[in-house]
C-alpha cells in the first residue's frame, strides 16, 4: 500500500526540490566544521558541539543502553554525524542542534551520580562501595 501510494505520488507530482542538503556521509559534515570553526567563522559551535559529543559519549559509557535515556542518547550520537556543516557548523545552528544530546546526556549524568551516591551512603559502616572493609574511612567520606 505504501509503495503503491509512493508510486502514484512520483507519477502525479512534479519534483522540483533540490534534495536534502542538510545530510552528508558519516563524519563530513563534523570535518568541514571543524574546518570552518579553525577560520575563526564561531564564537560559540566550536566549543559547544565538540563538548556535547563528550557529554553524550560519556553517559552512554556510564549508564549504558539499560537506562530509560540510553536509547535516545544513542540515537542522538548516530544521527549527529550525518549532519552537513550548514547544520553543525554555525553558531545558531550547532548549539541548537547538539542540546538535546548535552541535555540527554546530562540528565543522565546528574541522575547516575544521584544513584551512585544514595547506594554508597545506604552501606553499612566499614565497608566500601568495593565491597573491602575500610575499616569505617569510606563511611566517613561519604557524608
Amino acid at each position: 500500500m505504501v509503495a503503491a501510494w509512493w508510486l502514484a505520488l512520483h507519477l502525479w507530482v512534479e519534483d522540483t526540490s533540490e534534495g536534502v542538503a542538510e545530510f552528508t556521509l558519516p563524519f563530513v559534515g563534523l570535518w568541514d566544521a571543524a574546518g570552518y570553526w579553525l577560520d575563526g567563522e564561531t564564537v560559540f559551535a566550536h566549543i559547544v558541539v565538540p563538548v556535547a559529543f563528550v557529554v553524550g559519549v560519556w553517559a552512554l559509557v556510564r549508564v549504558g543502553l539499560r537506562h530509560p535515556l540510553g536509547p535516545a542518547i544513542a540515537l542522538q550520537l548516530a544521527f549527529l554525524p550525518l549532519l552537513d556543516l550548514d547544520v553543525l557548523g554555525p553558531d545558531a545552528n550547532g548549539s541548537r542542534m547538539t542540546m538535546p544530546l548535552m541535555v540527554l546526556g546530562s540528565v543522565a549524568l546528574a541522575a547516575q551520580l544521584r544513584s551512585d551516591r544514595t547506594q554508597r551512603r545506604d552501606l553499612p559502616d566499614g565497608v566500601s562501595s568495593g565491597g573491602v572493609s575500610s575499616g569505617g574511612v569510606a563511611s566517613d567520606h561519604l557524608a
